[in-house]
Protein backbone atom coordinates (compact mmCIF):
# COMPACT_ATOMS: atom_id res chain seq x y z
CA UNK A 1 0.00 0.00 0.00
CA UNK A 2 0.73 3.94 -0.58
CA UNK A 3 1.38 4.69 3.29
CA UNK A 4 3.56 1.23 4.33
CA UNK A 5 5.76 2.28 1.15
CA UNK A 6 5.97 5.82 2.01
CA UNK A 7 6.40 4.97 5.54
CA UNK A 8 9.61 3.10 4.61
CA UNK A 9 10.94 6.23 2.94
CA UNK A 10 9.89 7.97 6.37
CA UNK A 11 14.04 8.05 7.40
CA UNK A 12 15.47 8.92 4.27
CA UNK A 13 12.80 12.45 4.36
CA UNK A 14 13.36 13.48 7.21
CA UNK A 15 16.91 12.96 6.89
CA UNK A 16 16.88 15.07 3.89
CA UNK A 17 15.15 17.46 5.68
CA UNK A 18 17.40 17.57 8.52
CA UNK A 19 20.70 17.87 6.07
CA UNK A 20 19.02 20.76 4.06
CA UNK A 21 18.17 22.84 7.37
CA UNK A 22 21.76 22.19 9.16
CA UNK A 23 23.21 23.71 5.91
CA UNK A 24 20.63 26.65 5.47
CA UNK A 25 21.81 27.27 9.47
CA UNK A 26 25.10 26.96 8.46
CA UNK A 27 25.65 28.76 6.33
CA UNK A 28 23.60 31.58 8.29
CA UNK A 29 25.82 31.45 11.37
CA UNK A 30 29.20 31.85 9.63
CA UNK A 31 28.97 35.21 9.51
CA UNK A 32 28.43 35.51 13.90
CA UNK A 33 32.58 34.97 13.96
CA UNK A 34 33.38 36.91 10.76
CA UNK A 35 33.53 39.22 8.34
CA UNK A 36 31.06 39.03 5.01
CA UNK A 37 32.71 40.24 2.13
CA UNK A 38 29.96 42.03 0.53
CA UNK A 39 32.11 43.33 -2.56
CA UNK A 40 35.98 44.12 -3.18
CA UNK A 41 37.02 45.99 0.47
CA UNK A 42 33.97 45.53 1.85
CA UNK A 43 33.55 43.82 4.91
CA UNK A 44 29.54 43.16 6.96
CA UNK A 45 29.70 42.90 10.47
CA UNK A 46 26.81 40.35 11.45
CA UNK A 47 25.93 39.63 15.24
CA UNK A 48 23.94 36.32 15.72
CA UNK A 49 22.40 36.06 12.91
CA UNK A 50 21.95 40.09 12.92
CA UNK A 51 23.57 42.28 10.11
CA UNK A 52 25.00 45.65 11.92
CA UNK A 53 26.46 47.36 9.05
CA UNK A 54 28.67 47.42 6.41
CA UNK A 55 32.35 48.69 6.61
CA UNK A 56 33.58 50.49 3.46
CA UNK A 57 36.74 52.06 4.30
CA UNK A 58 39.77 51.43 5.46
CA UNK A 59 40.56 53.47 8.71
CA UNK A 60 44.09 54.03 10.22
CA UNK A 61 45.45 51.60 8.16
CA UNK A 62 42.77 48.81 9.04
CA UNK A 63 40.86 47.12 6.21
CA UNK A 64 37.12 46.78 6.60
CA UNK A 65 37.58 43.21 7.24
CA UNK A 66 40.29 43.61 9.72
CA UNK A 67 37.59 46.59 11.69
CA UNK A 68 34.85 43.91 11.62
CA UNK A 69 37.29 41.30 13.37
CA UNK A 70 37.99 43.75 15.94
CA UNK A 71 34.62 45.23 16.60
CA UNK A 72 33.42 41.25 17.13
CA UNK A 73 36.25 40.45 19.27
CA UNK A 74 35.49 43.62 21.23
CA UNK A 75 31.77 43.19 21.52
CA UNK A 76 32.21 39.17 23.32
CA UNK A 77 34.70 41.22 25.84
CA UNK A 78 31.32 43.23 26.90
CA UNK A 79 30.50 42.22 30.45
CA UNK A 80 26.96 40.49 30.64
CA UNK A 81 25.54 43.64 32.80
CA UNK A 82 26.35 46.16 29.60
CA UNK A 83 24.66 44.19 27.05
CA UNK A 84 21.57 46.19 28.09
CA UNK A 85 22.87 49.56 28.10
CA UNK A 86 22.12 51.65 25.73
CA UNK A 87 25.03 52.49 23.12
CA UNK A 88 26.28 55.76 22.40
CA UNK A 89 27.67 58.12 19.78
CA UNK A 90 30.13 60.17 20.02
CA UNK A 91 31.82 62.18 16.85
CA UNK A 92 35.40 62.58 16.27
CA UNK A 93 37.71 63.72 13.23
CA UNK A 94 41.01 61.52 12.12
CA UNK A 95 42.95 62.79 9.59
CA UNK A 96 40.48 65.53 8.40
CA UNK A 97 37.60 62.28 8.34
CA UNK A 98 34.92 62.71 10.08
CA UNK A 99 32.95 59.33 11.79
CA UNK A 100 31.10 58.60 14.75
CA UNK A 101 32.09 56.05 17.40
CA UNK A 102 29.70 53.49 19.04
CA UNK A 103 30.28 52.55 22.89
CA UNK A 104 29.04 51.55 26.14
CA UNK A 105 29.99 53.39 28.82
CA UNK A 106 33.93 53.30 28.47
CA UNK A 107 33.87 50.07 26.56
CA UNK A 108 34.41 51.17 22.61
CA UNK A 109 32.92 48.89 20.19
CA UNK A 110 33.53 50.25 16.37
CA UNK A 111 33.71 52.93 14.55
CA UNK A 112 31.92 54.43 11.37
CA UNK A 113 33.84 57.00 8.91
CA UNK A 114 32.55 58.95 6.07
CA UNK A 115 34.13 56.52 3.87
CA UNK A 116 31.72 53.32 5.05
CA UNK A 117 28.30 55.55 3.30
CA UNK A 118 27.25 54.07 0.56
CA UNK A 119 27.09 56.20 -1.93
CA UNK A 120 23.68 54.97 -3.63
CA UNK A 121 21.47 55.09 -0.14
CA UNK A 122 22.09 58.74 0.10
CA UNK A 123 22.07 58.25 3.93
CA UNK A 124 23.85 60.70 6.42
CA UNK A 125 26.89 59.39 9.01
CA UNK A 126 24.76 60.46 11.71
CA UNK A 127 21.75 58.65 10.79
CA UNK A 128 23.77 55.59 9.49
CA UNK A 129 25.80 55.42 12.89
CA UNK A 130 22.14 55.41 14.87
CA UNK A 131 20.70 52.88 12.86
CA UNK A 132 23.81 50.21 13.04
CA UNK A 133 23.88 51.00 16.99
CA UNK A 134 19.93 50.47 17.18
CA UNK A 135 20.35 46.71 15.20
CA UNK A 136 23.32 45.73 17.63
CA UNK A 137 20.96 46.77 20.93
CA UNK A 138 18.71 44.70 19.56
CA UNK A 139 21.13 42.39 18.67
CA UNK A 140 22.93 42.70 22.14
CA UNK A 141 19.28 42.52 24.21
CA UNK A 142 18.49 38.99 22.53
CA UNK A 143 21.73 37.83 23.98
CA UNK A 144 20.79 39.30 27.45
CA UNK A 145 17.25 37.29 26.89
CA UNK A 146 18.30 34.45 25.78
CA UNK A 147 20.50 33.88 29.18
CA UNK A 148 17.54 33.97 31.55
CA UNK A 149 16.34 30.79 32.81
CA UNK A 150 13.01 31.89 31.52
CA UNK A 151 13.34 32.77 29.00
CA UNK A 152 14.82 29.35 28.11
CA UNK A 153 12.18 27.62 29.69
CA UNK A 154 9.36 28.93 27.77
CA UNK A 155 10.97 28.46 24.73
CA UNK A 156 11.95 24.59 25.49
CA UNK A 157 8.18 23.87 26.46
CA UNK A 158 6.98 26.10 23.55
CA UNK A 159 9.33 24.00 21.17
CA UNK A 160 8.28 20.70 22.79
CA UNK A 161 4.15 21.43 22.08
CA UNK A 162 4.91 22.41 18.80
CA UNK A 163 7.26 19.10 18.21
CA UNK A 164 4.02 17.22 19.92
CA UNK A 165 1.13 19.43 17.30
CA UNK A 166 3.87 18.50 14.21
CA UNK A 167 4.65 15.02 15.15
CA UNK A 168 0.22 14.32 15.69
CA UNK A 169 -0.15 16.61 12.27
CA UNK A 170 2.32 14.19 10.46
CA UNK A 171 0.33 10.84 11.79
CA UNK A 172 -2.88 12.39 10.41
CA UNK A 173 -1.43 13.54 7.17
CA UNK A 174 -0.09 9.67 7.23
CA UNK A 175 -3.48 8.05 8.12
CA UNK A 176 -5.91 10.81 5.92
CA UNK A 177 -3.78 9.71 2.40
CA UNK A 178 -3.99 5.89 2.96
CA UNK A 179 -7.31 6.50 3.59
CA UNK A 180 -8.09 8.42 0.94
CA UNK A 181 -5.48 6.04 -1.21
CA UNK A 182 -7.74 2.34 -0.33
CA UNK A 183 -11.22 4.28 -0.50
CA UNK A 184 -10.44 4.65 -4.12
CA UNK A 185 -8.80 1.81 -5.04
CA UNK A 186 -12.06 0.32 -3.80
CA UNK A 187 -14.38 2.56 -5.82
CA UNK A 188 -12.47 1.53 -8.93
CA UNK A 189 -12.42 -1.94 -8.05
CA UNK A 190 -16.39 -1.94 -7.73
CA UNK A 191 -16.31 -0.73 -11.38
CA UNK A 192 -14.31 -2.82 -13.28
CA UNK A 193 -16.72 -2.50 -16.74
CA UNK A 194 -17.31 1.31 -15.82
CA UNK A 195 -15.50 3.63 -18.78
CA UNK A 196 -15.65 6.75 -16.52
CA UNK A 197 -12.90 4.75 -14.54
CA UNK A 198 -10.79 3.25 -17.15
CA UNK A 199 -8.22 6.35 -17.80
CA UNK A 200 -8.04 5.87 -13.46
CA UNK A 201 -7.02 2.11 -13.89
CA UNK A 202 -4.51 2.33 -16.07
CA UNK A 203 -3.24 5.27 -14.57
CA UNK A 204 -3.14 4.30 -11.25
CA UNK A 205 0.60 4.32 -10.80
CA UNK A 206 0.31 7.39 -11.83
CA UNK A 207 -2.44 8.41 -8.56
CA UNK A 208 0.14 6.43 -6.36
CA UNK A 209 2.97 8.72 -7.28
CA UNK A 210 0.71 11.83 -6.79
CA UNK A 211 -0.06 11.06 -3.68
CA UNK A 212 3.20 9.99 -2.57
CA UNK A 213 4.33 13.53 -4.00
CA UNK A 214 1.51 15.23 -1.97
CA UNK A 215 2.07 13.87 1.35
CA UNK A 216 5.51 14.57 1.14
CA UNK A 217 4.58 17.88 0.24
CA UNK A 218 2.78 18.12 3.50
CA UNK A 219 5.13 16.41 5.78
CA UNK A 220 7.49 19.28 4.28
CA UNK A 221 5.52 21.76 4.95
CA UNK A 222 5.17 21.24 8.69
CA UNK A 223 8.32 20.49 9.36
CA UNK A 224 9.09 23.85 7.73
CA UNK A 225 6.26 25.63 10.20
CA UNK A 226 7.59 23.85 13.20
CA UNK A 227 11.36 24.85 12.44
CA UNK A 228 10.33 28.57 12.05
CA UNK A 229 8.32 28.35 14.84
CA UNK A 230 10.88 26.71 17.30
CA UNK A 231 13.11 29.35 16.15
CA UNK A 232 11.87 32.22 16.78
CA UNK A 233 11.24 31.17 20.07
CA UNK A 234 14.36 32.34 21.73
CA UNK A 235 15.93 35.34 21.12
CA UNK A 236 19.56 34.38 19.24
CA UNK A 237 17.84 32.67 16.66
CA UNK A 238 14.66 35.04 15.86
CA UNK A 239 16.12 36.77 13.30
CA UNK A 240 16.29 32.80 11.13
CA UNK A 241 12.62 32.27 12.17
CA UNK A 242 11.69 35.73 10.39
CA UNK A 243 13.89 35.14 7.23
CA UNK A 244 11.83 31.55 7.12
CA UNK A 245 8.65 33.59 7.44
CA UNK A 246 9.47 36.24 4.70
CA UNK A 247 10.50 33.87 2.18
CA UNK A 248 7.81 31.19 2.79
CA UNK A 249 5.17 34.33 1.82
CA UNK A 250 7.26 35.20 -0.78
CA UNK A 251 7.01 31.87 -2.14
CA UNK A 252 3.32 31.59 -1.48
CA UNK A 253 2.94 35.31 -3.45
CA UNK A 254 4.90 34.09 -5.84
CA UNK A 255 2.29 30.86 -6.72
CA UNK A 256 -0.40 32.38 -5.80
CA UNK A 257 0.49 35.24 -8.72
CA UNK A 258 2.04 32.10 -11.06
CA UNK A 259 -1.27 30.21 -10.47
CA UNK A 260 -3.57 33.10 -11.26
CA UNK A 261 -2.05 34.11 -14.50
CA UNK A 262 -2.31 30.23 -15.14
CA UNK A 263 -5.49 30.18 -14.83
CA UNK A 264 -6.37 30.89 -19.00
CA UNK A 265 -3.40 28.53 -19.69
CA UNK A 266 -5.24 25.43 -17.21
CA UNK A 267 -9.07 26.18 -18.52
CA UNK A 268 -7.64 25.24 -21.86
CA UNK A 269 -6.07 22.04 -20.97
CA UNK A 270 -9.05 20.68 -19.02
CA UNK A 271 -11.09 22.32 -21.74
CA UNK A 272 -8.76 20.29 -24.50
CA UNK A 273 -9.12 17.03 -21.63
CA UNK A 274 -12.44 17.08 -21.70
CA UNK A 275 -13.21 17.33 -25.49
CA UNK A 276 -10.41 14.71 -25.69
CA UNK A 277 -11.93 12.10 -23.23
CA UNK A 278 -15.46 12.52 -24.66
CA UNK A 279 -13.99 11.54 -28.09
CA UNK A 280 -12.62 8.69 -26.77
CA UNK A 281 -15.84 7.68 -25.26
CA UNK A 282 -17.55 8.09 -28.63
CA UNK A 283 -15.23 6.09 -30.62
CA UNK A 284 -15.40 3.10 -27.55
CA UNK A 285 -19.15 3.44 -27.93
CA UNK A 286 -19.08 3.40 -31.70
CA UNK A 287 -16.46 0.13 -32.00
CA UNK A 288 -18.80 -1.37 -29.35
CA UNK A 289 -21.82 -1.01 -31.05
CA UNK A 290 -20.25 -2.03 -34.45
CA UNK A 291 -19.64 -4.71 -32.53
CA UNK A 292 -22.99 -5.75 -31.25
CA UNK A 293 -24.40 -5.36 -34.43
CA UNK A 294 -26.26 -1.88 -33.31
Amino acid sequence: MLANSFCRRLPAVFAFFWLAAGLFLAGLSGPVVAAEQVRPNEATLHYHFRPIVTLRATFVGASPEYRVRRALARIDALPAAQMPQPIELTPFVVDDRRGISLHIGESVLFGIVEGDLDPEEKISLEAAARRSADELHMALLAVSEQRRPAVLIKGLGLSLAATAVALLLLWLIRRAAALIVRQFEKVIDAHPESSSFRWARHGWALVQRIAQLLMAFLWLSVAYLWLTFVLARFPLTEPLGDRLTDFLFGLLETLGVGFIEAIPSLTTALVILFLTKAFNDAIGNFFKAARTGR
